[in-house]
């Protein structure tokens, strides 16, 4: 029987993952009564969404080289294939949550502007609640993957290392899922610049 402090390690994330998901569902749910919101907010959806594949795109064969280089470097130090292998998995599942909370992100407030400016038809309040509804997403999706995939990567990497080297295989997910934030921050920072017009 898993021990409570797992337990909830694994039902937190789930929880915060339904919520992530029920605020979505309620946000995209929403209908501009104008045409030309819902074209302009798809305008600007398809563009994040080009945007991103191409970020991610571009930063494939940077987790890739790192992976690699983050295999090498724990065979080097550890003399232990095992050690190596969890290691470079850690990095390339870090990266991936982080991918996949950003995409989510993405997808929902590029879809919430309109969504939100129509609410404000009805008052500060329903506006406020849609433009919150749509930005937590992207933040319980984030904490929700991360803590999912660190607790599971636990029991299994205690299983079949001692400690300390547990925690030392399970490190390098922090670096993959910075890897991705970075990326996405300041790249997507200068993106949203010049797509208002704003110099860099």
């Amino acid at each position: 029987m898993l021990a409570l402090e797992l337990l909830l390690a694994i039902v937190v994330p789930i929880i915060g993952l339904a919520l992530a998901g029920y605020n979505a569902s309620s946000v995209l749910r929403i209908q501009p009564g104008k045409k030309e919101l819902t074209e302009i907010n798809m305008l600007i959806a398809e563009g994040g969404k080009t945007f991103l594949m191409r970020e991610y795109k571009t930063i494939l064969p940077t987790g890739v080289v790192l992976t690699i280089l983050i295999w090498a470097a724990y065979y080097v130090i550890f003399h232990s294939g095992l050690m190596a292998g969890l290691a470079a998995l850690s990095f390339a599942l870090g990266a991936i949550g982080s991918a996949v909370a950003g995409y989510l992100g993405m997808y929902v407030t590029t879809r919430s502007a309109a969504k939100t400016a129509w609410m404000g038809k009805y008052g500060m309040g329903p506006a406020l609640s849609t433009s919150f509804k749509a930005g937590t997403v992207m933040g319980l999706s984030l904490a929700s993957i991360a803590l999912l995939i660190v607790t599971i990567l636990y029991m299994a990497y205690s299983s079949v290392l001692p400690s300390p080297l547990w925690a030392e295989a399970l490190a390098p997910v922090a670096f993959g899922a910075s890897l991705i934030s970075l990326f996405i921050r300041v790249a997507g920072g200068i993106y949203t610049k010049l797509l208002i017009g704003v110099p860099t």
